[in-house]
């Protein structure tokens, strides 16, 4: 053991393995007696009193470099400590900070143990206890947070209830051959994943932990540890590419191509195609059936069913009130054989997933497209299809809210908006897989 780790009591970090970067914090400052105001000269971190330090030595490449420097940990430690090692997909990581809170295992905790495996959102129980993973303290309920408040040991919540037991982190695991077992086993199956896996989440994320616990599947070893289906706001589906020859279809690369003009932020409206086209004005005449009695005018409501080729009900009563544009705008708009939709009523987040999957398709315009596109297309045009789709059915529902408040009424029609996650994976030889994982946003737009 090099001399700057035998600075330090319970550095025998060779029994520690896949610990993490604030397990290895928490363990340095716990056993060693210092607290956040000590950080910069024991441990050469400068920490504020608001930070927090788990998301800190998670995110933070700087203060990972400055705690690994001081502690002189090995290359394959530091390794622990990047979150994208345990992520079975690629993606820009920075999506998960805005949930990102501290998840442990009460044993592993008392122990001064915590791996970045436990942050998984798609486990709920710790992979060598069984015990269920928490956020909050053990006896008040409140988020145990973790940070740079001076006099205050980590671990401990402002309730004065101390998770570590100070005299068994000095003994350390009691069965570290089986957590590196796992651990490896978990990394070797997350590395062969990214390999194949594309996560394309919204910008913002609201709902980061909720949609990928939904939408990542976990090897036959880590089943038992995976959530309940509990989430009553998340839905998801494997979108299926559209049948050949199937009527009212057009050619996948057609439609692929109106599609991505998404790219373009100055454009109003798009050419709704195939089968997008169909939802799109089912969806619309279904709402507009389903109004309260006065809210749509007989203009209004007839550019609600003509794209479907409906009428209006015997019973439907009008509102008596001059047509508004932003409701005109709503439905589809037809130009000869052509259907157009209008952006405005899609939100952002969602256009800039359809839009990202098309790039991650690399379609480019006036250029052939390689065997591997075009085994892809098809299932990419049916994955943006169900991404336009259920915006434009949220879209209008909140449009129509600002003019019709008896929307807000409790039920099914009540306006919301979701955010979706896409997670693409590609096999050599085979077409991309895709799951669509709606988390719906916690506020309701007005």
């Amino acid at each position: 053991m090099s001399p700057a780790l035998r600075r330090f009591v319970g550095a025998a970090f060779v029994r520690l393995p896949g610990l993490s970067g604030t397990g290895t914090l928490l363990r340095i400052t716990r056993l060693n007696r210092y607290v956040p105001r000590d950080y910069r000269f024991a441990l050469g971190i400068t920490v504020r009193r608001s930070d927090d330090l788990h998301a800190l030595m998670t995110f933070s490449e700087k203060r990972k470099e400055q705690l690994a420097e001081t502690l002189n940990a090995p290359e394959a430690m530091r390794a622990h400590w990047d979150l994208s090692a345990w992520m079975p997909f690629m993606c820009d990581f920075s999506v998960l900070a805005l949930e990102y809170v501290f998840r442990y295992c009460p044993e592993c905790l008392r122990v001064g143990y915590h791996s970045l495996l436990q942050q998984a959102p798609w486990l709920a129980r710790c992979p060598w206890h069984g015990a269920q993973l928490r956020t909050g303290c053990h006896r008040c309920g409140a988020q145990l947070r973790l940070d740079g408040s001076a006099g205050t040991w980590l671990g401990v919540c402002k309730c004065g209830h101390d998770h570590v037991d100070d005299r068994k982190a000095l003994r350390g695991l009691s069965d570290p051959t089986n957590v590196g077992s796992v651990c490896a086993n978990y990394l070797a199956w997350a590395a062969q994943e990214r390999e194949k896996t594309t996560l394309i989440a919204p910008t913002p994320a609201m709902h980061s932990i909720a949609a990928l616990a939904s939408i990542v599947p976990l090897p036959r070893l880590f089943w038992a540890m995976r959530p309940s289906s509990g989430h009553t706001r998340i839905h998801s589906v494997r979108p299926r590419p559209e049948s050949e020859g199937r009527t009212g279809t057009e050619d996948a690369t057609a439609t692929a191509i109106k599609l991505d003009s998404l790219v373009d932020s100055r454009r109003a409206m798009i050419e709704a195609p195939g089968r997008l086209g169909h939802r799109i004005a089912a969806t619309a005449c279904q709402l507009a059936h389903q109004l309260p009695p006065g809210s749509l005018s007989d203009g209004e409501m007839s550019l609600f069913l003509e794209p479907a080729g409906a009428t209006a009900a015997r019973d439907f009563v009008p509102a008596k009130r001059r047509s508004i544009l932003e409701i005109r705008n709503l439905p589809l708009a037809q130009v000869g054989n052509r259907c157009y939709l209008d952006l405005h009523c899609l939100s952002k987040p969602s256009l800039g997933v359809a839009h990202r999957v098309f790039r991650w398709l690399g379609l480019e315009a006036g250029k052939a497209l390689t065997g591997a596109q075009a085994q892809d297309v098809p299932v990419c045009v049916a994955a943006v299809g169900e991404v336009l789709a259920r915006s434009y059915a949220e879209g209008i529902r909140v449009v129509l809210g600002r003019h019709l408040p008896d929307l807000y009424r409790p039920g099914r029609n009540r306006p919301h908006l979701s955010e979706p996650w896409v997670l693409l994976r590609k096999q050599a030889g085979s077409p991309v897989k895709i799951s669509v994982s709606w988390a719906r946003l916690p506020y309701t737009p007005e």
